[in-house]
Formats: C-alpha cells, sequence, structure tokens
C-alpha cells in the first residue's frame, strides 16, 4: 500500500525534495555571506591603557582585515547644558616627539592589529585647551566621547567608531573615566556616517 502510494506520488515528492534541497542551499549562503560580511567589515577599538584616570593613555587599534587610514580624531566633552566638541587635528604638540609620527600627527594609516597611542587623556585636553581651562572643563564634564573617522580600503566608504566614558572621581579625588559600555561602539548606518562627515567637514573648515 505504501509503495503503491509512493509510486503515484513519486513526482509530488521529488519536487518537494528539490524545494528543501533549494531551501537549505539558501539558508546555508545567507550564513556564508553574513559570515562573510561580518568579517570584512571595519572595527576600531578605542581604549583606555595604563590606569583609570584622566592620565591613562588613549589607544586606538584596527581590529579590521584590511588597513584604515585615520583622518580625524574628534574629542567631546558632555555637560548639563550642552556638549563641546574638538578635532584632535588642531593639537598643539609642542614637545610631544613619539616614535611614531602618527600619534603627533594623529592621522596615517593603520595595518590590521596596529595600534596608535595618542597620549594621556589629560595631555589631549591640555593640548587642545591649556592645563588651566582642561581641569576646569574636566571636573565640570559628565562624560567624555573619542570619536574616530577613517576610510577602510576594502570598500573605500567612511569608518568610524566612537566610545564614551563617564567621569567621575575616586577617593583620592582624581578624575577616573569609567566605560559608559563594553567596547567600542561601530557607526554603520549611512545616516551616521553622512552626520560624522559633515562633522568632519565642518571642524576642517570646509563647511
Amino acid at each position: 500500500m505504501m509503495w503503491t502510494w509512493l509510486e503515484e506520488n513519486h513526482g509530488v515528492l521529488s519536487a518537494l525534495s528539490s524545494l528543501a534541497m533549494l531551501g537549505v542551499w539558501v539558508l546555508y549562503l545567507q550564513l556564508f555571506y553574513s559570515s562573510y560580511r561580518h568579517q570584512i567589515r571595519p572595527k576600531i577599538l578605542i581604549t583606555r591603557g595604563g590606569g583609570h584616570t584622566a592620565a591613562a593613555r588613549c589607544i586606538l587599534t584596527n581590529m579590521s582585515p584590511e588597513i584604515i587610514f585615520v583622518q580625524a580624531v574628534l574629542l567631546r566633552l558632555s555637560f548639563p547644558d550642552g556638549e563641546e566638541t574638538y578635532s584632535l587635528s588642531e593639537l598643539d604638540r609642542t614637545g610631544f616627539a613619539p616614535s611614531d609620527r602618527r600619534s603627533e600627527l594623529v592621522q596615517g594609516p593603520l595595518r590590521s592589529g596596529d595600534f596608535l597611542d595618542l597620549g594621556s587623556f589629560d595631555e589631549l585636553l591640555s593640548a587642545l585647551l591649556g592645563k588651566d581651562d582642561a581641569g576646569h572643563k574636566l571636573a565640570a564634564a559628565s562624560s567624555l566621547t573619542i570619536l574616530v573617522v577613517g576610510s577602510y580600503t576594502w570598500h573605500d566608504r567612511l569608518a568610524a567608531a566612537e566610545r564614551t566614558f563617564n567621569l567621575d572621581r575616586n577617593k583620592a579625588d582624581e578624575i577616573v573615566l569609567l566605560p559608559a559600555r563594553m567596547t567600542s561602539r561601530q557607526i554603520r548606518t549611512r545616516a551616521e556616517r553622512r552626520a560624522i562627515a559633515r562633522m568632519v567637514e565642518k571642524q576642517a573648515g570646509l563647511d
């Protein structure tokens, strides 16, 4: 009885089997493509090295499979009544003579796995604002955000990431930087990338 039913419905069963196999292959290709896209995406890490206070180093690391050319690094201080954004490209690095010129210029190519030491957070702010103003701004600010903008050689598009540190004080009354999240936020939406491109152009005086 079963054999007769199978013979009578052989065509239908064959078509269903082909559809099921096609579905498996489509799912497999989707997973493969998703994994491939994830692997080639740019990824920039922004970390705090050498402590928790404002004397810690600001480190940028390229975790992408290809080169990223760092074009701009912006620093944003948030206050209860607003925000202030500064371009690290405008830094006065007098007396700052690192062995890596990219650290002095705050730009340049980073190969996969390369890192860039920009200096300590308080040094960056002092160079931007002057030592006294930097101290006052840090004391009044609620958070500090580092925004890195670059070009990714793989797809010739803007690559960007940001990381926010909440500002607090320790028992020694030193300002400490507390990460707002576990890792850097990778900026990938078109709207955000366009907004960042306009911001960088404005900071560079191209707007």
